[in-house]
């Protein structure tokens, strides 16, 4: 794999794969415009954007070696995404579906730029060190293990861990998961 902030150009090799990829964006797009209409605006534009991007975003996925993303996990992701009350929408990214986050083929340390190709379910990625990509993560990482909730995901004698689905790392911490929309919240350690 390439060691730079900058991937490749892509080109899609399944056509198959990229219809059905085109046909998730569009759906998941729509839906991200109907749930939040303004950070979907911000971050894409316009829903043309969007699907280009998450069409592109998919078929990258479905074509990564050992990726555990499949017509069927693209299909049951599709549907979770679109039967997500708008009160719960999180971007794809954050969806806590486990079918948006499927695990692959490949073991820690093997290589990877995709977490859909680690058991673990968790690709890390090391930040650029320099240049104009300064701190965006690098294309290519290493399959890491995944830390329970409230364990260290990430410590200078560590390598850096994945968190549990539907929460995330914050200050070297898992928290989570996370309340929805009209949920109770309680306090933990972001608050610190």
């Amino acid at each position: 794999m390439e060691d730079t902030a900058h991937p490749t150009p892509f080109t899609v090799r399944d056509t198959k794969a990229q219809a059905a990829c085109v046909a998730f964006a569009k759906r998941y797009c729509v839906r991200a415009f109907e749930c939040s209409s303004l950070e979907t605006q911000l971050r894409f534009g316009e829903l043309a954007r969007c699907t280009s991007e998450k069409a592109l975003w998919c078929s990258q996925q479905m074509e990564a070696p050992d990726s555990g993303f499949s017509f069927d996990t693209l299909s049951a992701c599709a549907r979770a995404v679109v039967a997500r009350p708008c009160g719960r929408w999180r971007r794809l990214e954050d969806v806590p579906v486990a079918a948006c986050h499927p695990d692959g083929g490949r073991r820690y340390r093997e290589p990877c730029f995709s977490s859909a190709q680690c058991l673990s379910g968790f690709c890390t990625r090391e930040p650029t060190a320099n240049g104009p990509a300064r701190g965006l993560p690098l294309v290519c990482g290493a399959c890491a293990p995944v830390a329970s909730a409230n364990d260290v995901c990430a410590d200078a004698s560590l390598p850096l861990f994945g968190c549990p689905l539907g929460s995330i790392c914050s200050r070297g911490t898992c928290i989570g998961p996370f309340a929805d929309e009209g949920q109770p919240c309680g306090v933990g350690p972001w608050y610190v």
